[in-house]
């Protein structure tokens, strides 16, 4: 009884690992929205769009009196927001800009959002690196240019 048990369990387990493989190959060819495997989890899913993972080149700049603009490293992007990799500390609440080219029609976008969550990243073994911040960043308004390719994206699925 106990083998049939452990047996049991280890099929489940080698199923969700072929899941998750099979989510990250697609998520990285921008084929599936990222999350879709929550779908099998229990408990609630708060998010109103789905994420696709981009390689956009995104700039953000601190607002009202933005510096500046500096590089973002994007991980993925909605139409209600996305989750960047920044290189200094933002605090929530934070009003940022953000400002992108999409590389298929070369149309820029700019998007104002609020930070909602921010946590810094583990530190590489290299003392002169510089320090990296994941943030969570809400788009008080999507532009029509990225809301039209993430849509794009939706439908290629």
């Amino acid at each position: 009884m106990i083998r049939l048990i452990a047996l049991t369990a280890a099929g489940i387990a080698m199923m969700i690992l072929g899941i998750v493989v099979r989510e990250e190959r697609l998520a990285a060819r921008g084929r599936v929205p990222m999350g879709r495997l929550r779908r099998l989890l229990p408990g609630p899913d708060r998010r109103k769009f789905p994420r696709w993972r981009v390689d956009y080149p995104i700039r953000y700049q601190r607002l009202p009196d933005g510096a500046g603009r500096r590089p973002a490293a994007p991980k993925d992007v909605s139409l209600g927001g996305a989750r960047l990799v920044i290189q200094e500390i933002l605090e929530r609440g934070a009003l940022i800009r953000v400002e992108g080219t999409l590389p298929e029609s070369q149309t820029s976008f700019e998007a104002e959002g609020r930070i909602v969550w921010s946590r810094e990243l583990p530190a590489p073994n290299d003392p002169a690196a510089p320090r990296n911040f994941m943030i969570g960043v809400e788009f008080l308004t999507t532009p029509e240019t990225l809301r039209k390719d993430l849509e794009a994206r939706q439908h290629r699925r």
